[in-house]
């Protein structure tokens, strides 16, 4: 039988005998029934524990109509601006506007800061039902923070949506426990992962530099980012409060991630992995993800530049080898299936099943209701990180970079009936990679499609400090061995590498270094792009302030749009 998208239509509605939904999800992205979809991965899950759950997707954000299209909900509505931040969906670096939203059926735009936009149209149209953001645009936004396309320091999202809930991270736990208490008339305060507004300060909770102080004085923002900075661990952050005129914006420590229990059912749910039939024209975002997998969560490199620290967190969740080969099999039944799947990977590729060695002193044992059917209780014994530092570049001595249940993963895959190639196109952490050339010749021989996505992203050493990244040395050996391996398979293989220009220590001398160092590699000039500051990166913070917030070192910003043409022009002329 096949699977059933989630209501977006009055009509849709009425053809399941459903009065009213309990929950209404509100996204800026067209709506695909797919587990890389955060909006239909969350109302699958909410589905799976029995809430009635519809889609309001794309929504005209120019009068209350369209946000009324499916009644009021019994519980909340539950706003998104979609896969990514609507500002950066709107504008590039130069803040020129964009032509294509590849999210969108057809030519619609999302309007920019959408869930502060969608919010307001909500309020208007019932005042008093409970709103709960989430996903990216909410998550980064959560606490002050500089905005590049307003080039100020902008509130919490919570104090411009007036939402009563926001959720960061990955979401599921919080969710269902917001869910859980609004069923039960209980108040949204003290759940993990999420942020409210509150009159007072919890008594535990650190105090942040306010509002006001973060706007007016640069220490003061790079000394309220560090402290959020450290308390972004689940297993040893503190809760923390952020002073406004009249109240408090208090963000709960992190939830904790989810198991491998957890996260196989979380994708092993039931979606279609379709676009919505009402739609006429096909849903762009879909193409490149319909036959991908997803094999864990989160990354430990670090990037400065990358706030998926921030959003997913380092902690890698992997899912189970059964789980991820039994997903493929089931994408080789799909009409569309004609034995490729497009990739098989996470924020990085081949971080799969690692994790760090030895958490911390000693065991403690945390107790966390489960997702799967809210009754079963996880008993995980968790070491928690005992340091602030990044694993990479080093890597550290506690970092588990083995890939060997990769290269297992890697292996079953390939046995599946049905399955031609599977391929590796999330990008690969090259610098740990390299410490294992057995995983790096799978690769190669099995896993490519003629190009392997890298980042040495810069040349010179402080700019590559600046972003935490390996030395340019380290990627110069990377190609060698990359070059040797593909001889040895009687190969011809090709790196793409990334690069990023205009990032804060970069200047024109930097900027010609790194011209000449693709010029001797031959590099194509093709997957360059400028630095853009969004919310939550340690980049951004230098971006805005100069300071290095690690050391309080000063930093060169190319912060004009002269200087950052003149670089861009520089490398790629």
């Amino acid at each position: 039988m096949a699977v059933k998208h989630l209501p977006t239509t009055k009509q849709e509605l009425d053809s399941l005998g459903w009065k009213e939904l309990d929950v209404i999800i509100v996204s800026g992205d067209a709506y695909i029934d797919h587990p890389m979809s955060g909006t239909a991965l969350i109302g699958r899950l909410l589905e799976s524990r029995g809430y009635s759950v519809g889609v309001i997707d794309q929504p005209d954000w120019n009068n209350t109509k369209d946000f009324m299209r499916l009644g009021k909900p019994r519980l909340c509505f539950c706003v998104t601006g979609g896969h990514m931040d609507s500002s950066l969906a709107n504008y590039t670096p130069l803040k020129k506007k964009r032509e294509v939203d590849k999210a969108y059926a057809g030519d619609r735009g999302r309007p920019g800061r959408a869930v502060v936009v969608y919010c307001n149209m909500l309020r208007q149209a019932y005042k008093d039902t409970p709103l709960v953001i989430g996903g990216v645009e909410a998550s980064l936004r959560r606490l002050g923070h500089y905005d590049l396309f307003d080039n100020d320091v902008r509130k919490s999202i919570i104090m411009d949506s007036r939402a009563d809930l926001l959720v960061y991270g990955m979401g599921e736990r919080q969710i269902l426990e917001a869910c859980d208490r609004l069923s039960k008339g209980k108040n949204l305060d003290g759940i993990r992962g999420t942020v409210v507004r509150q009159k007072e300060a919890p008594r535990d909770a650190i105090i942040l530099p306010s509002f006001d102080e973060i706007k007016k004085d640069k220490n003061k923002f790079v000394a309220s980012f560090n402290i959020q900075t450290q308390n972004s661990d689940p297993f040893t952050a503190k809760t923390l409060a952020e002073k406004y005129d009249n109240n408090f914006a208090v963000q709960y420590p992190p939830a904790y991630p989810l198991s491998t229990e957890e996260l196989d059912f979380v994708y092993e749910l039931p979606y279609s992995r379709s676009q919505h039939p009402k739609y006429n024209y096909p849903v762009k975002m879909l193409e490149p993800v319909l036959f991908s997998v997803v094999t864990h969560r989160g990354c430990f490199g670090g990037c400065n530049f990358c706030a998926i620290n921030f959003h997913q967190g380092r902690y890698i969740q992997s899912r189970s080898r059964k789980s991820v080969v039994a997903e493929i099999s089931r994408m080789t039944k799909h009409p569309g299936f004609k034995g490729i799947v497009y990739d098989i990977g996470g924020p990085t590729a081949n971080m799969y099943g690692m994790n760090c060695r030895s958490y911390n002193k000693g065991e403690e044992e945390v107790r966390v209701p489960s997702i799967i059917d809210g009754k079963d209780v996880l008993f995980r014994h968790i070491h928690g990180f005992d340091c602030h530092n990044t694993c990479l570049p080093g890597p550290c001595k506690n970092l588990n970079y083995d890939h060997n249940e990769l290269i297992s993963l890697m292996r079953e895959v390939r046995k599946i009936p049905g399955v031609k190639k599977a391929f590796v196109r999330s990008g690969v952490r090259y610098d740990t990679a390299l410490l294992q050339p057995e995983y790096l010749e799978e690769l190669a021989a099995h896993h490519i499609s003629g190009q392997l996505k890298v980042a040495p992203e810069d040349s010179n050493r402080r700019v590559l400090e600046l972003m935490n990244k390996p030395d340019i040395k380290v990627y110069e050996k990377f190609v060698l061995e990359y070059e040797r391996i593909n001889k040895k398979l009687g190969k011809k293989q090709y790196l793409v590498p990334y690069f990023i220009i205009a990032h804060p220590g970069s200047g024109e001398k930097e900027a010609m270094q790194l011209r000449e160092f693709i010029k001797k590699n031959k590099i194509p000039t093709k997957q360059m792009q400028l630095f853009t500051p969004m919310p939550m990166t340690v980049s951004t913070c230098m971006y805005h302030t100069g300071i290095e917030p690690r050391t309080g070192k000063k930093v060169h910003v190319p912060y004009t749009y002269s200087e950052k043409k003149r670089q861009k022009q520089i490398v790629m002329d």
